[in-house]
């Protein structure tokens, strides 16, 4: 990082959970967290556990640090089908509530949504407590898949034990194929976003959508112009830092904010 002149946020991560059971052993995120600390950069945790107190402290170093939950669905039984090894929703809930009050942006990825097996009232259900509990931003993405592995989702949801009426609705409403990816049908997403829209307007949280798209009778178009309400799909604008000399400490650009 000593070479680096330009970032952005240290991203901690999309892809592996950033605070793993082995993070105790190896401790990989306490220690990349406190690089970026170290050179003055903010810090993102995407996770689906609840933070130590080393990667609260991380937060609170910079301002512009920011921590995002992954939370399908408000039913506590379904969420832990979907995504083993989750923390319970309401402890979730309450270090929201205390971040927040800590001057922490908090926020949610709704990823993926899966018509039939949760429904609109749960994800409605699920913008209202985020609200009560002081969330700032909530991101949606529907379930998507390349062709040769959609019935592996199928089936792998039955083999978790959904009920065979849910999973039958699933499916069927999982027909969609744009730019080659299935997806679930377009008008049953515009409605339910649409309507997600109204309730986290209504709610006072923000809202954008993940790499969502509507067929243009091509490789499809980004439907995110018309349902995002924040700077960005992670919620508000955070700067690119930069470094007017090497060696010196890193500072933000002018933030933009609409």
């Amino acid at each position: 990082m000593a070479k680096m002149m330009v970032s952005g946020a240290g991203y901690i991560t999309s892809f592996t959970e950033p605070f793993h059971p082995l993070e105790d052993t190896y401790h990989i995120t306490q220690r990349l967290s406190q690089a970026f600390v170290d050179e003055g950069l903010p810090l993102l945790y995407c996770t689906r556990k609840l933070p130590p107190d080393w990667a609260v402290d991380a937060l609170l170093e910079n301002p512009y640090s920011y921590i995002q939950w992954s939370v399908n669905t408000i039913n506590p039984a379904d969420c832990k089908r979907m995504s083993p090894g989750t923390a319970d929703l309401q402890d979730i809930l309450d270090w929201v509530e205390f971040l927040t009050g800590e001057g922490v942006y908090t926020s949610f990825q709704c990823n993926p949504v899966h018509p039939g097996i949760t429904s609109l009232s749960e994800l409605i259900g699920l913008v209202n407590v985020a609200a009560d509990a002081g969330l700032d931003h909530i991101i949606f993405k529907f379930v998507e898949q390349v062709s040769n592995n959609r019935k592996v989702i199928v089936e792998r949801l039955r083999q978790r034990k959904f009920p065979s009426k849910k999973v039958d609705t699933f499916d069927a409403l999982f027909n969609q194929v744009i730019g080659g990816v299935y997806t679930v049908q377009q008008d049953v997403r515009i409605e339910w976003l649409s309507v997600l829209l109204e309730e986290t307007r209504a709610a006072g949280v923000s809202m954008s959508l993940c790499y969502e798209y509507y067929d243009n009778g091509k490789a499809g178009a980004n439907l995110a112009p018309w349902f995002t309400t924040a700077d960005q799909c992670h919620g508000r604008g955070v700067p690119v830092y930069y470094r007017p000399e090497p060696g010196a400490p890193f500072q933000p650009f002018p933030c933009y904010r609409k």
